[in-house]
């Protein structure tokens, strides 16, 4: 019995070591890098590397050089088996009102190792809570999921009406 302690000990000891000691930072400039391949740029931020994750703050979004919004906080949470991303405080640009009339929300992404396929979003903005489930299906089909939409009138136009609530399909 002693052995097998010993042994989960150590083996729990290296797992937290390998979270803690990893470079996140690096994590967030790999994502910077994939996400020039498509012009999306993110600038101006200020990367602090905390004990779970990174902190950036003070970061512009700018898709093909027009800018679209001013994250004030973005925060990068990885554990081995669940990562998360907080953005907290958007302000989104004048050309970007025009598609989604929000002028400030925030915005919580995270995914779970067990379900590498799904991705779970929650938007917030004034008194407003929305929970989305995204899905990548087979063959490059992106769904995305929300029980009720009411009180944001603005997604009806995109989404359709099935059994589960209602969906958004498109393939990337």
């Amino acid at each position: 019995m002693q052995m097998v302690k010993k042994i989960l000990m150590t083996v729990l000891v290296v797992l937290l070591s390998i979270v803690i000691f990893a470079p996140k930072d690096r994590l967030f400039f790999l994502a910077e890098e994939k996400l020039e391949y498509n012009e999306v740029l993110i600038s101006e931020e200020v990367v602090d590397n905390g004990l779970f994750g990174v902190d950036i703050s003070n970061a512009h979004l700018s898709i093909k050089g027009v800018t679209m919004a001013t994250i004030e906080n973005i925060e990068l949470s990885t554990l081995l088996l669940f990562s998360s991303v907080r953005l907290e405080n958007v302000v989104l640009d004048d050309a970007s009102k025009a598609m989604i009339p929000l002028s400030e929300f925030n915005l919580s992404l995270s995914h779970n190792l067990f379900a590498p396929k799904t991705l779970q979003l929650t938007l917030s903005y004034k008194e407003v809570e929305k929970e989305f489930q995204i899905e990548f299906l087979d063959e490059g089909m992106v769904r995305v999921e929300v029980e009720d939409i009411n009180g944001t009138p603005w997604l009806k136009p995109l989404m359709q009406k099935d059994e589960n609530g209602w969906s958004y399909e498109q393939s990337i």
